[in-house]
């Protein structure tokens, strides 16, 4: 485990200079145009790449068919167990949400306060902004 933490570790390092140098000058029209980056139709382009990637790596067609595939990716049917899963994540996400908010209004009320007077900001009027 230390030599595979040591390998990622000096990867990381020396991959550190060369994305610099790569997206050094990528990120100054990123800044300008932060819509483009996350516009609707290169997130389902890649998705839509994702899905297939999935389902290639998995060997529809080759090794398996459609329900094998569905079934090696996980994409089954839900059991009452999953939706005792579902029900306890949204209850902790709700939880986890309203006691950083209780937080938030607690320790720095003047924050809580300027974030309460601020209008809304929706993903289309990211682009706006």
């Amino acid at each position: 485990m230390l030599r595979l933490s040591a390998s990622v570790a000096l990867v990381t390092l020396w991959m550190g200079l060369p994305a610099w140098l790569a997206f050094r000058d990528q990120i100054t029209g990123l800044l300008q145009d932060p819509a483009g980056f996350v516009s609707p139709s290169k997130l389902s382009g890649g998705l839509a790449g994702y899905v297939v990637l999935a389902f290639a790596a998995v060997g529809l067609f080759v090794r398996r068919d459609w329900r094998g595939s569905l079934e090696r990716l996980g994409l089954t049917a839900l059991r009452p167990s999953d939706g005792l899963a579902i029900t306890a994540g949204v209850a902790a996400l709700w939880l986890l949400n309203a006691g950083s908010e209780w937080l938030e209004r607690s320790a720095f009320p003047a924050l809580w306060r300027a974030t309460r007077a601020s209008p809304p900001r929706w993903p289309g009027s990211w682009a706006r902004a």
